[in-house]
């Protein structure tokens, strides 16, 4: 697809490994950030941020979705009585089901009905127990008063297909670097614990991709993306929120490592559009996010899909 200069792809990445961080386009994109500061310094970085922050992105990533699989967008419902108890539990699955096929997404969005049903999450969540030695015994210790600390931490993982997708919206100059980048990141690895064998993926393959093209009838848009809104942007919409606490990667924040919470809107938002073509991005970049590290910023921009608004 064509919006103006911009072009997608679809980047297909092959997990080495379960995910100790979700792969949402936000953390995604600080992650490229940081390929930059270890081969060019703050001064690179600085440089690199420059379009995205004057609201110019010369690309925008979707978050990564289960291959084969696109969020459901949050198309109003029509309300139909349940005649049974079974149709009421049927009904509840259905609107809790996060995802379409690609081709139940695309015939959504251009405002065909499609037969198909949302599907359940692919995602397994497995929480791995941990307990941490005790500095002054060097034990976990076998008394309340010795004993280190018992905690969990999650990973995501994939069962049956460990292959994900990630969308790349780029200008035809900066797609080169956006995949480079990406590709520099497979060598350190993505999320939490990398040094334990987290979040390590391969690129398998980049290919233009048309699924998300113009349409001139749509009068919405569904994000594929970690969105969050700038300040024009339509607020007619329906969406899911999560708060999101993260913390500065890399050892950074001089001693504070943890960001602000921020407010973000989840893949599948979908927001009608007041007038004028679906723009090829919304969102922001949004500063003052830590602390400890002045500079930082999170990426909220989001990778836009035309879209028909109607009652599904």
């Amino acid at each position: 697809m064509a919006h103006s200069n911009y072009q997608d792809w679809r980047i297909t990445l092959r997990l080495l490994g379960p995910l100790g961080s979700p792969m949402q386009s936000d953390t995604l994109f600080g992650h490229l950030c940081w390929q930059v500061a270890f081969d060019e310094g703050p001064q690179g970085v600085a440089r690199f941020l420059e379009p995205f922050a004057a609201g110019s992105p010369p690309f925008v990533f979707s978050d990564a979705f289960p291959a084969g699989l696109l969020p459901r967008p949050l198309l109003p419902r029509k309300v139909e009585s349940a005649r049974s108890r079974e149709q009421y539990a049927a009904g509840k699955r259905r609107e809790k089901a996060p995802w379409l096929t690609e081709q139940g997404f695309l015939n959504l969005v251009a405002g065909r009905d499609d037969p198909s049903e949302p599907l359940a999450d692919p995602w397994i969540k497995v929480k791995t127990p941990h307990a941490a030695i005790n500095r002054l015994i060097d034990t976990t210790g076998d008394r309340d008063d010795q004993a280190g600390q018992f905690y969990h931490t999650e990973a995501w993982a994939l069962p049956d297909d460990s292959r994900v997708q990630v969308y790349l919206r780029a200008l035809s100059e900066a797609q080169p670097l956006a995949l480079d980048l990406l590709k520099r990141l497979t060598r350190t690895g993505f999320g939490r614990d990398k040094s334990m064998g987290y979040g390590h993926f391969a690129v398998e393959s980049c290919a233009p991709c048309t699924a998300f093209g113009t349409d001139g009838g749509a009068d919405a848009f569904v994000s594929l993306s970690t969105f969050m809104p700038a300040a024009d942007d339509p607020t007619d919409g329906r969406w899911r929120l999560r708060i999101k606490r993260g913390y500065l990667g890399e050892h950074a924040g001089a001693g504070n490592p943890f960001k602000r919470p921020l407010v973000q809107l989840l893949p599948g938002a979908v927001f009608r559009t007041s007038a004028g073509p679906v723009r090829p991005f919304y969102g922001r970049m949004v500063g003052d996010v830590a602390p400890g590290m002045r500079e930082a910023v999170q990426c909220g921009y989001s990778l836009a899909a035309p879209c028909h608004w109607r009652e599904i």
